[in-house]
């Protein structure tokens, strides 16, 4: 190879690396405003309260929630929804945000206020060590809620409210975090946690 052609070659090379740099950049910028974007709206669901639906209405017809977010505090906090969904019993509206609209938010609105509500398609950043196979096999049963808030954080995805059929409990949620623990298969676990009057009820690891 000659002198100059040594020299054009080092100019594409380097060319090529400086053209990659900025692409990685721009990729890992484009990631960092979609994480922002869905984390905006996951800490504006934590903003959503239930309403309780266990008050029985006038001659005992219906349930009338007391309480809880409106349809139109809703949508002050989280913003015009993405679609509705119509429903016997009410409304879903649906929010979305990040890449491909992957976060969702659902609010389900029954005779005004909110009765459940949704978050998934969602994971902190948070370090590897903060949830361990070995912190969730110490969680035992009727552990307080804000317990497990302060040892793992918020939770990724939550289900909370009034879908359990007909009996319905205000003060009951799913709870999901999505871990760094690997199984066999090298594919990373999700635990979830039932949560009961502010309480753990039950606990699950799938892979």
């Amino acid at each position: 190879m000659t002198k100059f052609n040594h020299k054009v070659y080092f100019i594409i090379l380097l060319l090529s690396i400086l053209t990659l740099t900025n692409a990685c950049a721009n990729n890992n910028a484009k990631d960092d405003d979609d994480y922002q974007e869905c984390l905006k709206l996951r800490q504006k669901f934590d903003q959503i309260k239930l309403a309780d639906f266990t008050q029985i209405g006038k001659n005992h017809v219906g349930i009338y929630g007391k309480g809880g977010t409106t349809l139109k505090q809703a949508k002050k906090i989280l913003g015009k929804p993405k679609s509705v969904e119509k429903e016997d019993k009410g409304k879903t509206y649906i929010w979305q945000a990040g890449k491909d609209y992957s976060m969702v938010v659902e609010v389900q609105i029954v005779h005004g206020r909110a009765r459940y509500k949704l978050t998934q398609g969602f994971k902190y950043r948070r370090p590897k060590d903060k949830i361990t196979l070995q912190k969730y096999k110490k969680l035992p049963r009727g552990l307080g809620y804000q317990k497990i808030i302060n040892e793992f954080g918020k939770p990724d995805e939550v289900i909370s409210g009034g879908f359990w059929s007909q009996w319905y409990h205000k003060n009951r949620q799913e709870i999901y975090y999505k871990t760094d623990i690997q199984g066999k298969h090298e594919s990373n676990a999700t635990i979830t946690l039932s949560i009961v009057d502010n309480k753990l009820f039950k606990k699950e690891i799938s892979y």
